[in-house]
């Protein structure tokens, strides 16, 4: 069966997608990091006694080092009160944007999706993730996000999905 990811705009997803953006920025301190297989665990701490926001991600440089690097990153987390997690997808400028991206794992057909903002840090997309396809991602080996450059040039990025299901577990234990 193919997989279903649902797009929903919402407040809950607004303010993760803030939390992921500022903390994966590269001047920002994370109280704490963890490290699943090829996954990262960032949590930071919030302004309540014991809260914190915690979320996974994979950062994946895709061409360039240093100051003229481009990655692809994709940070998955929980937003108050939601029992899915959402995602982000973190892309670097210079895309064509018609043709949004595509999200496949492993040998499974891919799901189409629209580049939802563009801004001088890169674009982004945000995604609200069915059980279907949390299941998918815990049981596959790979994940790819195919973007396209500005001459409409397929970009296949893959991203390990090693250590995904033990960090996403410790996730949902908080």
């Amino acid at each position: 069966m193919r997989t279903q990811l649902f797009i929903r705009a919402a407040a809950p997803l607004l303010w993760l997608s803030c939390l992921m953006y500022s903390t994966t920025a590269a001047t920002a301190e994370a109280d704490s990091e963890q490290q699943f297989g090829d996954w990262s665990k960032r949590c930071v701490a919030g302004d309540a006694p014991n809260s914190s926001a915690c979320h996974i991600y994979q950062r994946v440089v895709v061409e360039g080092e240093g100051d003229n690097e481009k990655a692809v990153q994709l940070s998955l987390g929980y937003s108050p009160d939601e029992s899915n997690p959402v995602a982000v997808i973190r892309m670097p400028l210079g895309l064509w944007l018609l043709n949004g991206i595509t999200l496949a794992v492993d040998d499974i057909p891919g799901q189409r999706f629209p580049v939802q903002v563009c801004a001088s840090a890169g674009c982004q997309t945000t995604l609200r993730l069915e059980p279907e396809m949390v299941d998918t991602l815990k049981n596959g080996q790979q994940l790819f996000i195919t973007t396209y450059n500005v001459r409409r040039e397929a970009v296949r990025v893959p991203l390990s999905l090693d250590g995904f299901a033990q960090a996403l577990d410790t996730l949902q234990a908080n």
